[in-house]
C-alpha cells in the first residue's frame, strides 16, 4: 500500500519448497532473501546445492540478497545464547507458551532448562 506498483509474494515454508515454488515466477522480477545464518547448518555439498537451485530459479535482472556472519570466538555466541536478562531463554521457551495456548497443549515451562550450545 506504501508503494504502489510493487506487489509482494512471500513465500513460507521449507527451503525445497520455497525453492520449487521459485521457478513458477518466469514473468516477474524476484528480489530473493536469505538470512545465510542457517547455511551453516547444512554440509558443504548441501549449501552448493542449495545455492545452485536458488541460481536456477532466478532469471536476469533477479536479485539476490544473503546476510553472511564471520566466525566468533566460542564464548562470545555462548554469552548471546545465555544472555543475564534471559531473553534468548524466553525466545525459545516462546515455542512452548505458542503451544500451550493455541493448541491447548499443558507445557510447564519451569520444567525446560535453557542449556545453550555452540
Amino acid at each position: 500500500q506504501e508503494i504502489p506498483g510493487v506487489e509482494v509474494a512471500p513465500q513460507q515454508g521449507t527451503y525445497t519448497m520455497v525453492l520449487n515454488k521459485l521457478t513458477d515466477y518466469r514473468e516477474r522480477k524476484k528480489v530473493i532473501l536469505f538470512l545465510g545464518s542457517n547455511i551453516g547448518n547444512l554440509t558443504p555439498e548441501e549449501a552448493v546445492a542449495f545455492l545452485q537451485k536458488i541460481s536456477s530459479a532466478m532469471n536476469p535482472g533477479d536479485m539476490f540478497f544473503m546476510g553472511v556472519d564471520q566466525k566468533k570466538d566460542p564464548q562470545v555466541i555462548l554469552d548471546a545464547y545465555n544472555d543475564k536478562a534471559g531473553v534468548t531463554e524466553a525466545f525459545n521457551k516462546n515455542l512452548l507458551v505458542r503451544m500451550n495456548r493455541e493448541l491447548e497443549a499443558d507445557f510447564d515451562l519451569d520444567a525446560f532448562v535453557h542449556w545453550p550450545l555452540y
